[in-house]
């Protein structure tokens, strides 16, 4: 008699199967952004919930904007923007990136885990990625709008917007609080903003200033999943 799998080891293989349309995607995503590479276990399992978000957002209200705070090189945008179109979402992709790796470290972001300066600024240059090269694998969808510049300056003279859905990937306190405080207005009422960094110890400074905005102000919905990440529905 065949040993019955763990409920775990079932769940993680239905979510990871290479015939889950989610999983397919992620894989898509990942050759057209970064060749394959900085794949792991974690971020994957992070996407599953994000693609997921997304096609809820998209669905609900296809003609309003979406925006992504950090894009990396680009693979949670592919994502976004293959689901959009999938969806037939008049909306566009608007994206901030500083583009030059992260924001300075405050006395908020500082972790066991960064301890030294120069694990602060290896961890600062692993983060930059180039414009143009997020240009062009966002080129084929033609719903991409992309700032280059730090959060929050970057949101300078930026028009104000009816938001069906937000990520928010910057990892530091400063540029994570300025960006929630922006944009959760913007979200219409139901709207999602996905939070990537919320439950990570090395970068502690995303999760204060998530937690510190929550306490003055009451989502409808608010869901940490054990991978890292959080969301929540206005």
């Amino acid at each position: 008699m065949l040993k019955k799998p763990s409920l775990l080891k079932t769940s993680l293989l239905n979510s990871l199967s290479p015939d889950n349309p989610r999983n397919r995607l992620y894989d898509e995503a990942i050759k057209a952004s970064q060749k394959g590479e900085f794949d792991n276990l974690n971020k994957r399992l992070r996407f599953y919930f994000l693609t997921q978000l997304v096609t809820k957002a998209v669905e609900e209200a296809p003609h309003l904007d979406l925006v992504e705070c950090g894009c990396w090189h680009g693979h949670s945008s592919v994502i976004i923007s293959s689901i959009m179109r999938k969806a037939r979402c008049t909306g566009k992709l608007v994206i901030f990136d500083s583009f030059e790796g992260l924001s300075a470290f405050t006395e908020s972001d500082l972790s066991e885990f960064k301890a030294t300066k120069e694990q602060r600024d290896k961890a600062q240059r692993y983060f930059i990625s180039n414009i143009d090269h997020v240009k062009s694998v966002l080129a084929p969808f033609g719903t991409a709008e992309l700032h280059k510049g730090w959060i929050p300056e970057v949101f300078a003279n930026q028009a104000r917007r009816e938001l069906s859905f937000v990520s928010i990937d910057v990892d530091m306190y400063e540029p994570t609080r300025a960006a929630i405080e922006f944009l959760y207005p913007q979200l219409r009422t139901g709207g999602i903003m996905y939070l990537d960094d919320y439950g990570y110890l090395d970068f502690p400074g995303a999760k204060k200033a998530i937690d510190e905005f929550l306490e003055k102000n009451k989502p409808r919905f608010f869901l940490e999943n054990p991978v890292g990440s959080a969301f929540l529905i206005k």
